[in-house]
């Protein structure tokens, strides 16, 4: 995939999302909603989320990391976008039941920056 359409692909998906998010968040109300509207909103801010770090990361990447390839900027950068909007999500759950502290947060993060190393030094096959 050429660099040039997939900043294209992102951006609009990142329309879409946005536009699924700001519609559960006009047409719902928090306080009386069912689970599947909560299901609905927290994967659409996933999806949002995701999309936007991911976009973000890889022009960032291709500006710093001139010297490299775009297309082997890609999947770190999806990744990488991929673990912060689990991390975004995972504190806006939290906060919602409650369980958001210093001590929760360290262990969320800690979880993802495992992750996040496991999948950099994994050998090649």
């Amino acid at each position: 995939m050429k660099s040039a359409s997939f900043v294209i692909f992102l951006t609009v998906a990142l329309v879409l999302t946005a536009g699924v998010l700001a519609a559960i968040l006009i047409y719902f109300d928090p306080f009386s909603s069912q689970g599947i509207i909560f299901v609905l909103f927290y994967t659409a801010l996933f999806l949002f989320l995701a999309g936007f770090f991911t976009l973000i990361l890889f022009l960032l990447k291709r500006a710093v990391l001139s010297k490299k390839d775009d297309w082997q900027l890609i999947p770190g950068s999806v990744r990488q976008g991929f673990l912060l909007a689990i991390l975004g999500n995972s504190f806006l759950c939290l906060q919602r039941h409650q369980l958001l502290a210093w001590w929760s947060s360290l262990v969320v993060i800690g979880v993802l920056m495992t992750t996040e190393l496991f999948f950099k030094f994994r050998k090649q096959k």
